[in-house]
């Protein structure tokens, strides 16, 4: 069951990974369809468990006929002043700047997935699947 951006959601919401294998959606309102709704901002901090990290994919990101009013952003949580660590990560009028969904992004986590809908026709619409990599065990030498 994907994790919907609503109006229910209060601030950031966090999302914990579970094992490899198990990955979580994160969609927009009534996704693939359009929804009707106004002002939405919604926000996911991506953390993932002891020794993986956080593997995003973008499946779809399109910011819709009102898109001067609606957009979607990824960053690493904890890069400074919320400068996007990996560069692009942005969906905004028109302009999709993520990676194909073949070439998935890993970062070490925390991840941030913010998107924000201001505008009136409900046309925006995503799907951002994150999951835990596999554990990365050091081994003696």
């Amino acid at each position: 069951m994907p994790l919907e951006c609503s109006r229910q959601m209060a601030g950031s919401a966090p999302v914990w990974l579970n094992a490899p294998g198990d990955p979580i959606e994160l969609t927009s309102p009534n996704f693939p369809n359009d929804f009707n709704a106004s002002n939405l901002a919604c926000e996911w901090v991506v953390r993932p468990r002891f020794g993986t990290k956080v593997k995003v994919t973008f499946v779809q990101a399109e910011m819709g006929t009102d898109c001067l009013s609606n957009s979607l952003e990824v960053f690493d949580a904890g890069s400074t002043g919320d400068i996007l660590a990996f560069p692009g990560l942005k969906a905004q009028c028109g302009v999709n700047q993520f990676p194909p969904s073949y070439d998935p992004v890993v970062s070490d986590g925390p991840v941030t997935v913010r998107f924000t809908s201001r505008g009136l026709d409900g046309s925006a619409k995503f799907k951002v699947v994150v999951e835990a990599t596999q554990p990365v065990c050091d081994q003696p030498a």
